[in-house]
């Protein structure tokens, strides 16, 4: 049997990262694909991999039978993690635009976000 059919740990293939992100703005298709990580995030390059084929066939499918085609295509690669709980139960008002924009499935975007902090998605837009 081929490899490409056969499932397990070691078969990266089979394998998704917990969230996909699809946004179209001015004719340019944003695809953010977000992982869930505890403390210590690791162990995700396949994951992102994996999903971002399944999008790719998903753009081609698109492609193929309604002729739609997007003149350019951003994909980002987000790692949100939870760290230790901070010592102070503080909040900021205004929130931190980060660059996702450097980001590739082995070299996510790393970001620690403590319980109760909500992320805005213009932030993963940046």
């Amino acid at each position: 049997m081929s490899t490409l059919l056969a499932t397990g740990k070691e078969h990266d293939h089979h394998r998704a990262c917990d969230s996909v992100v699809i946004v179209c703005k001015e004719a340019c298709l944003w695809v953010i694909y977000i992982d869930l990580k505890s403390a210590n995030p690791h162990g995700y390059a396949g994951q992102f991999k994996s999903t971002r084929q399944f999008v790719r066939y998903t753009l081609g499918l698109l492609e193929e039978f309604h002729s739609q085609k997007f003149t350019e295509i951003k994909e980002h690669y987000v790692i949100l993690y939870g760290g230790n709980p901070p010592l102070l139960n503080k909040k900021t008002s205004v929130q931190k635009a980060n660059n996702t924009g450097k980001s590739r499935p082995d070299a996510a975007f790393k970001r620690e976000v403590p319980d109760g902090v909500r992320l805005r998605l213009k932030e993963l837009l940046e």
